[in-house]
């Protein structure tokens, strides 16, 4: 792995983290955005409120557009428990993906939802080992903040991992 690929890779964690940052705060702007905090379904592992499903959606609508071709990768998210493994590019085999991107799109959900503090679009790339891949493997992490209403700001961290 390249320090530059890795470099991209950070740009493009954090300009998908942009991007869940706005689609929340429009969704929770607009007419319906009460509705945020409702339940949308139960997983074996989780609640998922419709602003989880807001974020997955931007994660994913962001990903289709915007992953590097040349950085095959499995996205792994939570609130995504389909089975089939969601890859990017799009189609390729989990064997033939080279990164393992983790995310949670809201961490911190249920106090975002109540505007009472501020959530985090989390994301992590660590280089693909299938069940083997650990936390401890990521190489990049990227955090964007989901302000609250009364927040006039919102701060970004990113760093490559030595660098």
């Amino acid at each position: 792995m390249q320090a530059s690929e890795l470099e991209q890779l950070r740009e493009v964690l954090a300009a998908a983290g942009v991007a869940v940052r706005r689609a929340v705060t429009a969704a929770r702007e607009s007419a319906h955005g009460g509705m945020l905090a409702e339940v949308s379904h139960r997983t074996s592992s989780d609640t998922i409120f419709r602003v989880d499903v807001v974020a997955e959606e931007a994660v994913l609508d962001f990903f289709r557009s915007h992953w590097p071709e040349t950085s095959p990768a499995e996205l792994v998210m939570e609130g995504c428990e389909s089975g089939s493994a969601m890859t990017f590019p799009e189609g390729i085999r989990v064997a033939e993906t080279r990164w393992k991107v983790i995310v949670d799109p809201v961490d911190g959900t249920r106090g975002w939802m109540r505007d009472k503090r501020p959530a985090w679009f989390l994301a992590g790339v660590a280089p693909q080992r299938g069940a083997a891949t650990r936390l401890a493997d990521i190489q990049l992490a990227s955090m964007t903040e989901l302000p609250v209403t009364k927040q006039g700001f919102a701060d970004q961290l990113s760093a490559v991992r030595g660098q």
